[in-house]
């Protein structure tokens, strides 16, 4: 047996015993066990390879050959697939879970917004971790040392205070529903860049979603191609391929080139995963075989529930939520 540490979305780090020849579900399992977690398949371990590159743990494949050393590796549990409406999510452990998670994406400034909506967020965490705003007790300047994201200033720490202000007598589930009621609505709600040029040489930036393959220029959304519009999605070298219907677009083909070929193959693979959870409603055993809608490059292996199936099992079970206070 060896102890690995998982950083979870709290910021307290976990330490669980585990088998080298285990595969990644088992580590899965443990994790959602601790978490009390019915609906972990939206979630993901996270680590960094040997080439500093951020991967998902591989449920599929044992610890020992995904990491040479996975005692020394410090593991992240993180949100993986964001749901369109994450305030529908049946369990409030899962949308709590969900909301620490976009605190932290705001704060590294990966969930991009303007000031106001900012605030607003800011000003939903403070009431879920102050409760309601007292003037006795909640002087000026009480927010000084929080930060909620990236060039956070002084004026700003006053609008925060003003939408507090509004929040009397929410608890903190109903913080964690407005605060998911907010992002959902923001163009980069759970959104991961990878940079890549265009067949122009326009510098750009790929993402995958719940709704399809999504174009970046910068932090501004220019395309989406839903699922239904897409054929097929393939890797070759460092190129990432759409082929899509010819009545959606008048090239046949986009071609992306991405940074490496590890990074071509890794979009590849998050964004197979993405659409089989998204869009496929059963997934009773392993997916080995290359579905149509992925091509040439490798092949995809998925094991684990659909979004559906989550939904359709949170649904018929009857669980006692956990109490945040």
């Amino acid at each position: 047996m060896i102890s690995i540490k998982v950083c979870l979305l709290d910021d307290t780090s976990v330490k669980f015993e585990v088998e080298r020849k285990w595969k990644g579900r088992e580590v899965y399992e443990l994790v959602y066990k601790h978490l009390n977690l019915s609906e972990g398949e939206y979630f993901g371990i996270q680590y960094y390879d040997k080439h500093d590159h951020l991967c998902w743990l591989d449920p599929l494949r044992s610890l020992n050959k995904q990491l040479k050393d996975p005692a020394k590796v410090l593991f992240r549990f993180a949100v993986k697939f964001y749901a369109a409406d994450p305030v529908q999510l049946q369990e409030e452990q899962t949308r709590y879970l969900f909301a620490l998670q976009i605190r932290k994406d705001l704060l590294n400034g990966r969930l991009v917004c303007n000031d106001k909506t900012a605030c607003l967020l800011a000003s939903y965490y403070v009431q879920g971790e102050l409760g309601d705003f007292d003037s006795l007790i909640h002087t000026p300047g009480y927010l000084t040392e929080s930060q909620f994201f990236p060039g956070q200033r002084e004026e700003h720490e006053a609008h925060v205070m003003e939408y507090h202000k509004q929040h009397k007598g929410e608890d903190p589930s109903d913080v964690d529903r407005n605060i998911l009621d907010v992002v959902r609505r923001l163009d980069t709600y759970g959104i991961t860049l990878y940079p890549c040029r265009a067949q122009d040489n326009a510098a750009l930036n790929l993402s995958v979603a719940h709704m399809g393959v999504i174009v970046f220029q910068e932090k501004t959304r220019i395309n989406t191609f839903s699922w239904a519009n897409i054929r097929k999605l393939s890797f070759h070298r460092k190129k990432f391929l759409i082929k899509l219907h010819p009545e959606v677009h008048y090239r046949d083909t986009l071609e992306f080139l991405m940074e490496s070929r590890d990074k071509a193959k890794s979009f590849w693979k998050l964004t197979a995963a993405t659409h089989t959870f998204f869009r496929q409603y059963q997934q009773t055993s392993v997916t080995k075989s290359k579905p149509k809608m992925f091509g040439r490059g490798s092949k995809y292996r998925h094991s684990g529930r659909t979004q559906k199936q989550v939904m359709e099992s949170s649904k018929q079970s009857v669980r006692n939520d956990s109490t945040f206070n």
